[in-house]
């Protein structure tokens, strides 16, 4: 078992004003922190652009956690983006996974124990989470093929439910 703080760098995503942001698809992809609330543990693409420089450029193998929310719920979750060269807007946490830990791995595990980050989120209005907080949590970290069967078996899922969730809606 091991601490999340000993196998994660944290940085913060910085301003990213909904004024840059759009939909059709201009720019550059980027998360804006609501997005984060909309998103699987793992996401191939973004839903928002932009042609602005704003934002914190997301290192490969990364976990993204939203810093706010009125919910304690709402902030024990983790998403991670498998594309490159995505920004992320202000109160988002991300954190770089040391090399031989899976993110999408880590996500999925993560968001399986989100009863772990309940305890803790802070604030009683508007809740909030940071990165000495989140460094507390305790992981186990199989060896990188059970890391890949893990992380492949949950994408195979969320790609079923995907697919599933499309026939009904047409």
């Amino acid at each position: 078992m091991r601490k999340l703080g000993d196998i994660v760098k944290w940085k913060k995503g910085r301003k990213l004003t909904k004024a840059v942001i759009n939909e059709c698809g201009k720019g550059n992809e980027v998360i804006h922190y609501a997005d984060l609330y909309k998103f699987a543990p793992v996401i191939e693409n973004g839903i928002h652009w932009s042609v602005s420089e704003e934002g914190t450029l997301i290192p490969k193998n990364s976990l993204l956690f939203p810093m706010s929310d009125v919910t304690p719920g709402g902030l024990a979750r983790t998403t991670t983006i498998t594309k490159n060269n995505v920004r992320a807007g202000g109160d988002i946490l991300i954190g770089t996974i040391k090399n031989g830990i899976s993110a999408q791995f880590l996500s999925y595990y993560i968001n399986l124990y989100y009863r772990d980050i309940i305890p803790l989120v802070t604030g009683t209005t508007v809740r909030h989470i940071n990165s000495n907080d989140l460094n507390s949590l305790n992981t186990i970290i199989p060896n990188e093929k059970e890391q890949k069967y893990v992380k492949n078996y949950f994408n195979i899922i969320e790609n079923l439910i995907t697919l599933h969730q499309c026939r009904y809606t047409n």
